[in-house]
């Protein structure tokens, strides 16, 4: 069975701590961050899966930090996160207010941040295709601002 997809946007995936957390500024190595407590999604997350995928490229997981609170929704790990009680992996844009803000900074990693792409999916030949197709740049347009419709930049 082969499939059709639209790549709807590339993110950043990226190791975060509180702006006031213990951590310099310079560029760290991963096996700099193991003594902290890690913040992750519950087993089963996407946000999860990424991170350990990353982690076992570098012949680690998430049981090698100090600690590892594993948190069910990204709300609570954003609060955590504020409360200084450690450092997580987290996709810029779930923390680019508080980045902004200059509640949460992004730790400097040696290592290569990860860029993971999301898409729509659907099964080649549908006779739904251009519904999905149609529904996609109609939510890429609310996601830019624009109304359904209007001129897309580039």
């Amino acid at each position: 069975m082969a499939f059709d997809s639209l790549t709807y946007s590339t993110q950043t995936f990226l190791p975060v701590c509180s702006s006031r957390f213990p951590l310099p500024d310079y560029p760290l190595q991963l096996e700099d961050l193991l003594a902290y407590p890690l913040l992750v999604r519950e087993q089963g997350s996407g946000t999860r899966e990424v991170l350990e995928k990353f982690l076992a490229s570098h012949n680690h997981c998430v049981q090698d930090f100090a600690s590892c609170l594993e948190v069910g929704s990204i709300h609570v790990l954003k609060a955590l996160l504020l409360q200084e009680l450690g450092v997580s992996f987290l996709y810029r844009a779930a923390v680019e207010q508080e980045l902004a803000r200059g509640q949460l900074r992004v730790v400097p990693l040696q290592e290569v941040f990860l860029r993971h792409a999301f898409s729509f999916v659907w099964r080649r030949g549908s006779i739904f295709s251009q519904e999905y197709q149609d529904f996609f740049t109609q939510l890429q347009a609310l996601s830019r601002g624009n109304a359904p419709g209007e001129h897309l930049p580039d």
